[in-house]
Parts: structure tokens; C-alpha cells; sequence
């Protein structure tokens, strides 16, 4: 059993001073605890390395243990906390900072913990490193957001146009509950009602702009998510239903579906629309550029224009994936075939054309698959990244090397004579590459391969004439 999660950003709408006041206060207060909670545990980081005993419930085998979150707060706060049974401590925290709420002072240990255990530990890989490149690391700063757990935080959803949120602040002289209006769309309502979903403790998040200061909660939303490896799916069902993505510059992606052996559903996704968009707001960026004259070192031109094309990409990459998830639910696929396409690179000194560069420049590659992979795991579906190698080159229908037409995007084979879109036959490819009986898998026991006992290294294919290929392998 996994879990999937997924944020839900929910804005405070318009508060008034005083309340705007009180939020400013609570960073700045939470933060001043959780610094003194980060030099208390620097102070004492030999709960780091204490050991301590404990027992296999299983064999009944006592064995050394590093100390547990839970065990290192109980220690910091006899440190901090004077109680009946610790009268006498290094600090006291209810002195400091009187009031403070004990979810809030656990928060702020809990996280000191974690930075000072992050801390630590590069400081000894750094340390250890023979020739101890760069500066070592340095402690970690007391900046962090506040998370309100339970006992902080209330959301009231009574209808679509009541909705507030419960926080529990510090207005600058106490902790008191304050109501804050929230903007809550109809999607995110029926997220936050749906039963699958549960939500967990919100994060106070403020975002500087030109009005001022606009602030955030971060819902994150879980999910118990059973999958079972690939493996074992293949195995239990070797019929298998698979959905293959190829990736592409004329069209954003190219979707099969693949159900016992053959295809059986197709869809292109054009991305021209989103081209020509990017391209209109990427010359009047380079207007106002050319108007301007030489920028200013340090500062950033046309910030509203920018902002404007990373909202556009991402806006597409979320409905693509939306639209190919869609598909894979309709078909009940198991498994999504993608490309690995992470260490891609354009040969060096290749003469391209400014579109082109622009394009790759642009290319949405990498959030589309990380948009689909939160996506589809969170409805049980598994994404696999496969090697696109000859994939554009090699005929689906026969295995014989072809040749690919860039004007037309056509793909033609010279053994067979089939002729097909280039990315639709691509598709098509990842398949049999997942499946390992595309002739150029780089796997061992492929179906095709010409498998040994020792690992094989696959050279291109060497033409012979105009329609044959030659499989060549080093021993």
C-alpha cells in the first residue's frame, strides 16, 4: 500500500490589516522559536549518535537503535520545558515566549529536528570526502513556513459562497482564533469532500506581488493507493492493456493503446496553438527589449509577459495529461509507456534554425511526465520509462530500417514499402520495446536479441542496399 498525494492551494481572500498583521506576526514569532530549537539541538546533537536498546519482536534479538523523532522531542523538552519533574532546564521556553501553544512549540521541535539531523549529516559527508571540495555546509537557517496541525486550524465549508478557515495567530501580544475568508473553486470543494481523499495539515504560504502581500494555504490531500510491480502484473495477466505516449516537437504527444497485441486506439495532440500563442507574447517580449535598451543587471524585464508563458505551458501540460489519463481510465490500462528523454542533448555544432532551437527551447517534455505520473499513480495506473532508441527509424510492421521525411513527418520503410506518421509509428515502437520484442531492445532475453549468456552492446544498423538492415553485436 502507497500513498499519493496532491496540494490544493487555497487563497485568503482580502483580510484586514489587523488580521494581515496577525499572520505577519505568526511567522515572525514561530520562526524565532524554531531558531532557538535549532541551536538547542546543535548545542546537544549527541542525540544524534546516542544508541539504545531494544528488542526484535519477531526473533526477541536485543539490538542497538538510534533514538526516534518522538524520543529526541521528549529530550528537548526536559531541556526547555520546566516542569514538577524538571525544575531546572537550559532555557525555558514558556519564559521566552510566553503563551505559546504546545502544538505549535512540538512543530517547531519536530522540524529543528529534521534540519539539524540534514545538517549533520552533509557535514560529515563533507568531512569525510578526502579532497573536501567547497565551503563546508552551513547550519540551517531558522526560515521556515508554519504547518497548522490539529488544534491550529478549523476549514468551515458551509456553502459555496460562506467559506472561512479557523487559525489559530498571534496578533503580537497573544494567541487568539481568528476567521479568515478563503476562495474555494467547485473542483477543489468536491476534492476536498471526496471520500478517497483525506486532507492533512495546511501550510501558511505568503506570495509577494506589486499589490502587496497575498497569502496561501497549502491543503495536501492523501490517498492510500494499492499497485501491484509490473512484473507480477504481467505475469498474473500477460494480455496485458498498455498506453504508449510519444513525445514531439510538431505534436505534443501521440497516444496508442494497445490491447492484446494490436492497436486499438489512436490520438494526436497538435501543439501548433500553443506554438503561435508562445510565439506572439515571445516577440512582444523582445519589442519591449529593443525598446528598453540595455537591461539593468540583477533585474528581469517584462516579468508579467514571462509569467504569463510558464502559466500557458503549464496550463497545457495539465490538460494533456488530464485528456491522455481520461483515455487510459476508459480503456482500463495498467501500465503508461513514455520515453526516457531525460538525457537528451542536440548534438554539438548541429546547424539548427531558430524555430527549431525555439522549440527545443520550449519543449514541454519534462512536465508532461511528471504531470502524468503523480496523475496516473494516483488512480493505480504505473508509468514506465522506456529507451527511444531507433524507435523513429524502425518499421513496426516488419522490423526494416526506414527513413523519416521531417517536412511531412512521414516515416517510410524500405523493406516493405509501409508508410505511416512518424510519430504514430514511434508509438507504436514503445510498445514492442516495453514488451522487449522490438529488434533493437537493449535487454538481455529479449525475444530478438540474439540472447547469450554474457551482456550484449547493440551497434546502429548497418544498411545494406536501399531496403535491408544488418543486426551488428559486439562480443
Amino acid at each position: 500500500m502507497s500513498e499519493a498525494i496532491k496540494t490544493i492551494k487555497i487563497k485568503i481572500e482580502n483580510p484586514n490589516k489587523g488580521k494581515e498583521k496577525a499572520l505577519e506576526s505568526t511567522l515572525e514569532i514561530l520562526n524565532s522559536v524554531l531558531k532557538t530549537y535549532i541551536d538547542l539541538t546543535l548545542r546537544h546533537r549527541s542525540f544524534f549518535s546516542e544508541r539504545k536498546e531494544s528488542v526484535n519482536k519477531k526473533t526477541g534479538e536485543v539490538y542497538l537503535r538510534p533514538l526516534l523523532n518522538s524520543e529526541i522531542l521528549t529530550e528537548l523538552e526536559k531541556l526547555s520545558l520546566p516542569t514538577a519533574a524538571h525544575p531546572r532546564t537550559e532555557i525555558s521556553i514558556k519564559s521566552l515566549f510566553p503563551g505559546l501553544p504546545t502544538v505549535w512549540r512540538r512543530s517547531c521541535i519536530n522540524t529543528s529536528t529534521g534540519m539539524c539531523k540534514s545538517y549533520l549529516s552533509n557535514l560529515k559527508n563533507w568531512a569525510s570526502h578526502s579532497t573536501k571540495k567547497g565551503n563546508p555546509p552551513k547550519p540551517p537557517k531558522a526560515s521556515n513556513l508554519p504547518t497548522f496541525y490539529s488544534g491550529a486550524y478549523q476549514l468551515e465549508l458551509l456553502d459555496i459562497k460562506n467559506q472561512f478557515v479557523r487559525l489559530k495567530v498571534f496578533d503580537g501580544k497573544k494567541w487568539i482564533w481568528k476567521n479568515y475568508p478563503v476562495r474555494i473553486g467547485r473542483k477543489q470543494l468536491e476534492q476536498l469532500n471526496n471520500p478517497k481523499w483525506s486532507s492533512s495539515s495546511p501550510t501558511l504560504v505568503p506570495k509577494r506581488t506589486k499589490r502587496g502581500i497575498e497569502w496561501y494555504l497549502h491543503i495536501p490531500l492523501v490517498k492510500q493507493v494499492k499497485v501491484k510491480p509490473i512484473k507480477k502484473q504481467i505475469r498474473e495477466n500477460p494480455n496485458l492493456t498498455t498506453l504508449a505516449v510519444d513525445l514531439g516537437l510538431r505534436h505534443l504527444a501521440v497516444v496508442t493503446v494497445r490491447q492484446a497485441g494490436k492497436i486499438v486506439f489512436v490520438k494526436f495532440f497538435r501543439g501548433s496553438f500553443v506554438e503561435a500563442h508562445r510565439l506572439k507574447h515571445l516577440q512582444k517580449v523582445f519589442r519591449s527589449q529593443q525598446a528598453s535598451g540595455k537591461p539593468i543587471r540583477g533585474e528581469r524585464s517584462n516579468k508579467e509577459l514571462w509569467r504569463h508563458i510558464k502559466a500557458t505551458n503549464l496550463s497545457v501540460a495539465h490538460n494533456l495529461t488530464r485528456e491522455i489519463l481520461e483515455i487510459a481510465l476508459q480503456f482500463e490500462v495498467k501500465v503508461i509507456v513514455i520515453e526516457y528523454l531525460h538525457k537528451f542533448q542536440p548534438k554539438r555544432r548541429e546547424k539548427r534554425s531558430r524555430k527549431l532551437n525555439r522549440k527545443l527551447t520550449y519543449w514541454l517534455k519534462g512536465q508532461i511526465e511528471t504531470q502524468l505520473r503523480y496523475k496516473a499513480f494516483a488512480e493505480g495506473i504505473l508509468v514506465k520509462s522506456v529507451s527511444p532508441a531507433f524507435t523513429s527509424k524502425i518499421c513496426n510492421k516488419c522490423g526494416g530500417f526506414g527513413e523519416r521525411f521531417s517536412h511531412s513527418s512521414l516515416f517510410r520503410c524500405r523493406r516493405c514499402g509501409y508508410e505511416a506518421n512518424a510519430d504514430f509509428n514511434g508509438a507504436v515502437n514503445l510498445h514492442k520495446v516495453f514488451w522487449e520484442v522490438f529488434p533493437f531492445s537493449q535487454k538481455r532475453g529479449s525475444a530478438t536479441a540474439l540472447s547469450t549468456k554474457k551482456k550484449q552492446k547493440l551497434k546502429k544498423p548497418t544498411r545494406i542496399g536501399n531496403d535491408n538492415f544488418l543486426l551488428t553485436i559486439d562480443k
